[in-house]
């Protein structure tokens, strides 16, 4: 495990593709659990990433903690970017995506949708092209609301599916192409501005991305 910054309130890691954030039903060892058994004490999942999403996280390490932390957070001065393999490329080098996504919860799938419907939720996020090769693209995006699956579906309908990911149409064999390569949020309790920003590597080896080039 990869602990990237840690204090009395919180500990900041980079978790891998294939761990659970927290406990679920698959009984698979969570975050929470090797944070536990790596520095002791409790832990609380304030905020989540798929499984097959690898990234920066946070946990808090007191349920004080955590309801302020899952506030900060939630705050507009915070920031989640995310980095992205898609197959393809977008129309355009930089700009915006506007969908009104409806989850599956018997799938566990979310789909575009034209009209409103029941539990059918706005997601907007930006994105900007990092690098091409002839067939696929890496991206940086930025969220604006965290629906379930957001990134994934919102690619995937405009016929760039995220690399590894099967479950919305990608061809593309190995590790899910979506990773949370920076976080950002004021420290409630020192009042700091804290910024973490961690680069990942496959599927990524192909692009040179240096972390500088890591902001909107």
């Amino acid at each position: 495990m990869e602990i990237l910054r840690s204090d009395k309130n919180s500990v900041a890691v980079y978790k891998e593709s294939g761990i659970p954030s927290q406990p679920d039903k698959s009984g698979q060892t969570d975050m929470t659990a090797l944070l536990k058994a790596e520095i002791g004490g409790e832990i609380y999942c304030v905020h989540r990433l798929d499984t097959p999403t690898a990234g920066v996280m946070v946990y808090a390490r007191s349920s004080r903690a955590a309801g302020m932390l899952s506030a900060a957070l939630a705050a507009d001065d915070s920031c989640k970017l995310y980095m992205a393999a898609v197959s393809g490329a977008p129309e355009t080098d930089s700009g915006e995506m506007h969908d009104l996504l409806w989850h599956d919860r018997h799938m566990n799938k979310s789909f575009c949708v034209s009209s409103p419907r029941a539990s059918a939720k706005p997601a907007f996020l930006e994105y900007r092209t990092l690098a091409k090769t002839d067939d696929s693209s890496l991206v940086l995006i930025k969220l604006h609301t965290g629906r379930t699956h957001q990134i994934r579906v919102q690619f995937a309908s405009r016929k760039m599916p995220l690399f590894g990911d099967g479950k919305y149409g990608s061809r593309q064999k190995g590790a899910l192409g979506l990773c949370c390569v920076r976080l950002c949020w004021k420290d409630p309790f020192s009042g700091k501005n804290i910024d973490i920003c961690r680069l990942p590597q496959s599927p990524w080896n192909g692009f040179d991305i240096t972390p500088d080039m890591l902001c909107f």
